[in-house]
C-alpha cells in the first residue's frame, strides 16, 4: 500500500492497516530514505571531485611550488570521491553501470603506479673518487664535480685530489633519519610568502639536519676516503667541501651561490661539515630561490665535493669569453685575480686585478689593471680551521697578484678548457694556481 493510500485511509476514517501493511510501508520508507541519502552522497562526492580538480588546476597555474606529497594527497582524495560516485550511482540504478567500476579500477591502478612513492635507490655508490667521475655521473655528483672529473681525465691539467659524496648518500641520510616526510610536511604547512615564516622554517629545517646522525655506513665511507687522502697528501692536509648542485640542466636554472662551501676543513671534521653543506639547502636564500621558480624540494638533491685544499698564492675567476667585452664586439679572455684565496673576488669584497688577453694561441696581453687590495684571505694556520684575513698596506696592497707569465698561462688554460667543452657550453671557472696550474 502506498503512502498516499495510507493518508487516504487516515483522513477518510478507514480502518487501521494490518501489521503486514505497516511493515511493508516501513520498509518502503526505509528504502526511500536510503535512496535519498545515496543521492545526497552522490552529489556531495561529485562536488568534492570538482573542487579537487579545480584546486589542482589553480596549483598548476600559480607560482607556489608543491611537491609529490601534495600531488599524492590530491590524487587520493580525488580517487576516493570518484569511487563514492560510482558506488552510489550503481546502488541507485540496481547496478546498471557496472562497467564504471571496471573503468575506475583500471584508471585508478594506472594513477597509483605513477604516484606510488618509489623507494629511493640508496644502494648505489655513496662516494665516487674524482678519478672515476665523468659527465655521465652528473645526476649523482652534480655539474661542478662531473666537469672537474672530466677535466681531470681528459684535459691533462692538475686537479686536486678528492671525491664526491653522491646523491645516493644524501637520500640514504634523509631516509635513515626520516627527514623526507618531516621536511615535506613543514614546507607544505609554511606560508612561503611570509619572511617571518620563511626564516623560522629555514632555522628549523637546518637544525633538523645538523642534529641528525649519519648512517653508519656513510660515516665510515667518508672517514675511510678522507684517511686515504691523508695518506696520499700528507698529515697537513686540509679539505675544501663544496656543494655540487644536481638538476640544474633538467630544471633550466642555476644554483650558483645558493649553497654553502667550506674551506680549510680539518680531516676529522669532514662528516660534520658535510651535514652543514646539506643543511645549507634550506638557507633562506636557497629556499626563496626555489620557491620563486616553482622548484619542488625533492627536485634538488645535494651532492658534495670533498677536495684537498690548495694553499693558493693567488686566486680568482677566469672567463674564456668576457661577457662584457663580447657585448661590445670584442672577444677576449679576462682574469680577475687577488692574492690568496678567490673568495674575495667571488663575493666582491676586494677589487681584483684584471688581465685581458686576446683569444689567439698563445694569448697576447691586451691590458691589465692592478687594483689596490685592502686585504687577502688565506687558509688559517696550523690547527685552526677556516679562513684567516690579513690586511694589506703600502706596496703589498698594490703588488700584482700574478706575473704576466702566470696570467698568460692561465689564459691558455681557459682557452683549452673552452675548446674541450665547446660542444656543451662556454666554460668559466675559478682557479687556484700554486706550483702548477690547478683547476678547482
Amino acid at each position: 500500500m502506498s503512502i498516499f493510500t495510507r493518508l487516504r485511509h487516515l483522513l477518510g476514517g478507514q480502518k487501521e492497516l494490518s501489521p503486514e501493511d505497516l511493515a511493508r510501508e516501513e520498509e518502503l520508507k526505509k528504502q526511500l530514505r536510503e535512496r535519498c541519502a545515496r543521492f545526497r552522497r552522490l552529489l556531495s562526492s561529485n562536488k568534492n571531485a570538482l573542487e579537487i580538480m579545480s584546486e589542482v588546476e589553480e596549483a598548476l597555474a600559480g607560482s607556489r611550488p608543491f611537491g609529490m606529497s601534495y600531488v599524492r594527497g590530491a590524487g587520493t582524495r580525488a580517487a576516493t570521491a570518484v569511487y563514492q560516485m560510482v558506488r552510489e550511482l550503481n546502488a541507485l540504478s540496481d547496478n546498471q553501470y557496472e562497467s564504471l567500476q571496471t573503468a575506475f579500477n583500471d584508471v585508478s591502478g594506472r594513477i597509483t603506479d605513477v604516484l606510488e612513492r618509489k623507494s629511493l635507490v640508496t644502494d648505489g655508490p655513496l662516494l665516487l673518487p674524482l678519478t672515476d667521475i665523468r659527465l655521465g655521473d652528473m645526476p649523482q655528483v652534480g655539474g661542478k664535480m662531473a666537469n672537474l672529473g672530466e677535466v681531470s681525465a681528459n684535459v691533462g691539467l692538475a686537479v686536486p685530489d678528492g671525491f664526491a659524496v653522491t646523491v645516493n648518500a644524501y637520500h640514504a641520510f634523509m631516509e635513515y633519519n626520516g627527514l623526507r616526510d618531516e621536511i615535506s610536511r613543514r614546507i607544505q604547512s609554511a606560508d612561503m610568502d611570509s619572511m617571518d615564516d620563511l626564516f623560522s622554517l629555514s632555522a628549523a629545517l637546518q637544525q633538523c639536519i645538523l642534529n641528525a646522525p649519519l648512517p653508519p655506513q656513510l660515516e665510515q665511507a667518508i672517514e675511510e676516503a678522507v684517511a686515504g687522502m691523508v695518506e696520499r697528501c700528507g698529515s697537513e692536509l686540509r679539505l675544501a667541501l663544496r656543494s655540487s648542485a644536481v638538476g640544474e640542466d633538467a630544471l633550466g636554472v642555476t644554483f650558483a651561490g645558493q649553497y654553502r662551501s667550506e674551506l680549510n676543513v680539518l680531516p676529522e671534521e669532514a662528516c660534520e661539515v658535510w651535514k652543514e653543506i646539506v643543511a645549507s639547502k634550506y638557507a633562506v636564500t636557497a629556499m626563496s630561490y626555489r620557491f620563486q621558480r616553482g622548484i619542488p624540494d625533492e627536485a634538488a638533491p645535494m651532492s658534495v665535493g670533498v677536495l684537498s685544499m690548495v694553499q693558493a698564492l693567488a686566486g680568482g675567476v677566469a672567463y674564456s669569453r668576457d661577457p662584457v667585452a663580447s657585448r661590445q664586439g670584442r672577444g677576449q679572455v679576462t682574469l680577475n685575480a687577488v692574492p690568496g684565496l678567490p673568495q674575495a673576488v667571488v663575493d666582491g669584497a676586494v677589487t681584483p686585478d684584471v688581465f685581458a688577453f686576446s683569444r689567439q694561441n698563445p694569448p697576447e696581453l691586451l691590458e691589465k689593471h692592478i687594483a689596490y687590495k685592502a686585504f687577502r684571505l688565506d687558509c688559517a694556520p696550523e690547527a685552526a680551521q677556516g679562513v684567516s684575513r690579513s690586511d694589506l698596506e703600502g706596496e703589498a696592497a698594490v703588488r700584482p697578484s700574478l706575473t704576466d707569465a702566470q696570467a698568460r698561462e692561465l689564459a691558455q688554460v681557459a682557452l683549452a678548457l673552452e675548446e674541450f667543452s665547446t660542444s656543451r657550453r662556454t666554460w668559466n671557472g675559478r682557479w687556484n694556481p700554486m706550483r702548477a696550474t690547478r683547476v678547482s
